[in-house]
């Protein structure tokens, strides 16, 4: 039995859009206490928070007490939130504010606030793919013995509700712009032959000016003449 090999190289997976985005959150703290309330709780959310810019804190304490020994326990407040923070976050910006009253309740005064901006994903994935499929020389013909990666690309594609396409052709050897954009065409009939609606397919043609290796004359230049696709999705939040 002959055993299908990949169809497709995966190049890479990235999100599209993505946008730093001004967020924050808050730590609080029991009466007098430098210690986070759930402290495991608070080192987890702050270990979550990926890719962050701008880190500021912000240290508080309720009006119980002096003003000075405040200040003082607030510093400390800020202290123990740093230790929780990865290292691979920085903080540039501490303040000690001490007492306030500006949240109402005494335990929503004792707190820390860390502002920051996070990395927001987009609500698009790209996944950009390499068709190993075979064209007749010279020609936008793709052969029988690739049918079967069509194939596998129509179930990806059903699979994975793909919402958008972009089939980019590329050739070798010499620039030939036409055949280029005519063998991207030629995966656009067969995916909608398969059932792919043809509205959601773009097709571009890149001649040879897109290598990924560098051409030599006479031979080794096959991994030149492919047709890259990138196959676009809505990002589902859980």
């Amino acid at each position: 039995m002959k055993i299908l090999l990949l169809l497709f190289f995966i190049v890479s997976t990235h999100n599209l859009n993505a946008q730093w985005e001004s967020d924050s959150m808050s730590i609080y703290f029991d009466v007098n206490s430098s210690e986070p309330l759930n402290n495991e709780e608070v080192s987890i959310r702050l270990k979550s928070l990926g890719a962050i810019k701008g880190l500021k804190i912000i240290g508080y304490t309720d009006t119980a007490g002096t003003e000075q020994l405040n200040l003082i326990l607030a510093g400390k407040r800020v202290k123990a939130v740093q230790f929780l923070l990865p290292d691979s976050i920085k903080t540039l910006e501490i303040i000690i504010e001490g007492e306030t009253t500006r949240f109402g309740a005494d335990k929503e005064n004792r707190r820390v606030d860390i502002l920051f901006q996070k990395l927001v994903e987009g609500t698009e994935i790209r996944e950009y793919l390499i068709l190993n499929i075979q064209f007749v020389t010279n020609k936008a013909l793709i052969m029988s013995q690739s049918y079967p990666l069509v194939d596998q690309l129509v179930e990806k594609i059903k699979a994975d509700k793909i919402t958008r396409i972009e089939l980019h052709g590329h050739v070798c050897c010499g620039p030939d712009m036409e055949l280029s954009k005519n063998r991207a065409l030629a995966v656009r009939k067969k995916l909608v032959d398969k059932g792919i609606d043809a509205e959601i397919i773009s097709c571009y043609g890149h001649s040879n000016f897109d290598p990924l290796y560098p051409e030599h004359p006479g031979a080794g230049n096959d991994k030149n003449k492919r047709v890259e696709v990138v196959l676009i999705r809505e990002r589902v939040e859980y």
